[in-house]
């Protein structure tokens, strides 16, 4: 099944469901169609998503292919695009997994509220005083059920990520729900997000793709054979080489230091660098310099180089007004990136062929030597 979907920018979200007074009767028929929903023996969604942020220094968009599956209570949440990731929720406990890896990590959540949700189904605390029901109409499925339409206040909340806690100020959000089955067809959401004293805002939207009514018919549970860790291992070199050598190299589509939109989907026909570094790492010191001379040779023509570090923005800058590169320099804290660059061993390089596929990588104690061969091969006429 397919539909069409909907969507509204952050400020007239905001400014829709502000416009509207309460009503009395929203509420509970949201409470009704949850009902509806739950009792459902088993129901998969597929979704089109997209997360665009709008920060100081630009602004910069993600995209998913995202597939739920709900069965008895339980769930699975499976992500495909920027950022590659599975939670499952099996009724009593939440955990991300990395499946390529066989790890898994428990994720702590308030069962005060409840139990936790799919990030579609999952808009936190309602203020029903400022949500209304707007209007009913097709949902768009071949079936031919009726939807409703919900504008939604959503109430401030805090969530943690990284060691790091952003409050969400103020949002709110559209819904568009199946009157029949309780499943969500389209949802649209506009939030103003504070962190580390600085604010941006966060506007994410879901289109229903495909549903299916004939699974899963079994609770959804881990897969066996995975362990547990307190936080999913970070990726290296030879982890890249074994899983991704030959592949095409996990996109990004981000916004660097200075404020320059980055994308790899733009260095088709080039060879690509990817450096991991940080300021505080010796080896990537040492190599700064020989980058540096690769890229005034051969920068913007037959090479790209970008650099990722997880250091925060007030620190990096320090250090390239000292040591200023020409390549851009990319602050993960800032930008949503595929978890495979979420380096752990630095220095790291990641080298993509003019295909867009990843040739190898090296970590950077092997030498700089290295890396020129990896170039090399990867089709950069080093001289």
């Amino acid at each position: 099944m397919s539909i069409t979907g909907f969507r509204l920018p952050a400020a007239a979200l905001l400014c829709a469901t502000l416009c509207f007074a309460a009503d009395p009767d929203a509420e509970k028929l949201w409470n009704e169609l949850k009902e509806k929903r739950a009792a459902l023996p088993g129901f998969r969604q597929e979704f089109e998503y997209s997360h665009s942020y709008r920060l100081p220094t630009g602004d910069q968009t993600a995209n998913a292919h995202i597939t739920v599956e709900f069965c008895q209570h339980t769930w699975r949440e499976q992500w495909a695009g920027s950022n590659d990731r599975t939670r499952i929720f099996d009724g009593k406990d939440l955990v991300v997994v990395d499946e390529d890896g066989g790890e898994f990590e428990r994720v702590k959540y308030n069962s005060k509220l409840g139990d936790p949700l799919p990030g579609v189904y999952d808009f936190g605390e309602i203020d029903w005083t400022k949500s209304a029901e707007v209007e009913r109409r097709s949902c768009g499925l071949s079936s031919n059920h009726l939807c409703v339409l919900f504008d939604l206040r959503l109430k401030p909340r805090n969530s943690t990520s990284g060691g790091e806690t952003a409050q969400m100020t103020s949002g709110a959000a559209k819904a568009m729900v199946d009157l029949e089955t309780g499943i969500i067809v389209n949802q649209s959401s506009a939030q103003a997000i504070e962190i580390r004293k600085k604010s941006y805002e966060s506007d994410t939207s879901y289109f229903l793709k495909r549903v299916n009514w004939d699974a899963p018919r079994e609770p959804l549970r881990l897969p066996g054979g995975m362990r547990e860790v307190k936080a999913l291992s970070h990726w290296n070199a030879q982890r890249v080489k074994k899983q991704l050598a030959g592949k095409p190299a996990p996109v990004f589509d981000v916004v660097d230091v200075r404020g320059k939109h980055v994308s790899l989907e733009d260095f088709k026909g080039k060879t690509v660098l990817l450096d991991f570094w940080a300021t505080w790492c010796p080896p990537c010191r040492a190599d700064a310099p020989a980058l540096d001379k690769l890229y005034q040779k051969y920068g913007g023509k037959e090479l790209e180089i970008v650099g990722f570090t997880d250091e925060n923005r007030a620190v990096v800058e320090k250090f390239l007004k000292a040591h200023p590169h020409d390549f851009s320099t990319v602050l993960t804290g800032e930008n949503e990136v595929p978890r495979t660059y979420e380096v752990g061993i630095l220095p790291t390089y990641i080298v993509i062929q003019k295909d867009g596929t990843v040739s190898s990588a090296v970590d950077g104690d092997k030498g700089f030597g290295e890396l020129r061969k990896l170039l090399q091969k990867a089709g950069l006429a080093i001289e």
